[in-house]
């Protein structure tokens, strides 16, 4: 269904935790800011959605995480919309580090809801 979008990525300082770790509402806004990236070039962004008065909600994420990302760590973050239907649209969202393993997959289900 989706095109797959991604994005070299480093997580600021000021977003990780005293370990050097990016804390996990951090590392989940990264993963919306690419999505929000490939929304603007399909001219699908927040200005087309309000057009609309609507927004979208996320209501499920299932995350498998190997690792959690550190600050400053060159990352490659991506994301895709895989299918929906007349009641959800689902994403899944990845970060690989500079070595291409695989640290963290999250799968979300959305809903668009009328502002």
């Amino acid at each position: 269904m989706g095109k797959v979008y991604e994005d070299d990525y480093r997580i600021p300082g000021f977003a990780g935790d005293r370990y050097g770790r990016a804390g996990l509402a951090n590392m989940m806004n990264v993963m919306l800011e690419i999505s929000e990236r490939q929304l603007e070039t399909l001219h699908a962004g927040m200005d087309a959605i309000n057009e609309f008065q609507a927004g979208w909600v996320i209501t499920q994420y299932h995350m498998d995480i190997q690792r959690m990302p550190r600050i400053e760590e060159p990352l490659r973050v991506g994301t895709e919309a895989t299918t929906y239907n007349k009641f959800f649209t689902y994403r899944d969202y990845w970060i690989d580090d500079a070595q291409g393993q695989r640290l963290v997959t999250v799968n979300s289900n959305w809903i668009i809801m009328d502002l």
